[in-house]
C-alpha cells in the first residue's frame, strides 16, 4: 500500500510572526500565508499568520525522514521552546495521502521519545481519495 504526504512544523498567531525570533531558528520557511489571504483550492480566508517549515516523504522513506525531520528541530530546542511560548500555536502537522482509505504504519519507540523532547502537538492528517482494494 503506497503513501506520501510531508511534515510540516507550524508556527500560526494571529499577529505578526516577528522575523527575528523566526530567524533564530535556522530554517528557511517553506511556506509563508499571510492572515486574510485566500488559501488552498476553496478560497478559504486564513484566519492566521502562518510560518511553515516542510519535509516530503514517501511510504519507502517516512520513518528517515520523520526522524531527521525531528533531529533538525532538537538541532534548536531552545528557541523552538521560545517561539512556541511567544506565538498562539506552534506544533507539528503530519500529513499522509493515499488512494486507499485503509492503512497503518508503526512508529517505533526511539521515533517516539525524539518526538516526545520538543514537547509540541503531532497533528495526523489522513487524506484519501477513497479507492479500494
Amino acid at each position: 500500500m503506497y503513501f506520501s504526504g510531508k511534515i510540516v512544523f507550524e508556527i500560526l498567531n494571529t499577529g505578526n510572526i516577528e522575523s527575528d525570533i523566526i530567524e533564530q531558528l535556522g530554517f528557511e520557511p517553506t511556506k509563508v500565508i499571510v492572515k486574510g489571504n485566500t488559501v488552498g483550492y476553496s478560497n478559504r480566508v486564513a484566519p492566521y499568520n502562518i510560518w511553515a517549515y516542510e519535509k516530503k516523504f514517501e511510504d519507502s522513506n517516512f520513518s528517515e525522514v520523520l526522524i531527521s525531520f525531528y533531529n533538525n528541530l532538537l538541532l534548536n530546542i531552545n528557541n523552538i521552546v521560545y517561539v512556541s511560548r511567544q506565538y498562539e500555536r506552534t506544533e507539528i502537522n503530519i500529513y499522509i495521502n493515499t488512494n486507499y482509505a485503509q492503512f497503518g504504519f508503526s512508529l517505533p519507540n526511539n521515533i517516539i521519545n525524539v518526538m516526545s523532547k520538543l514537547g509540541l502537538e503531532v497533528n495526523f492528517h489522513f487524506l484519501s481519495s477513497g479507492e479500494v482494494e
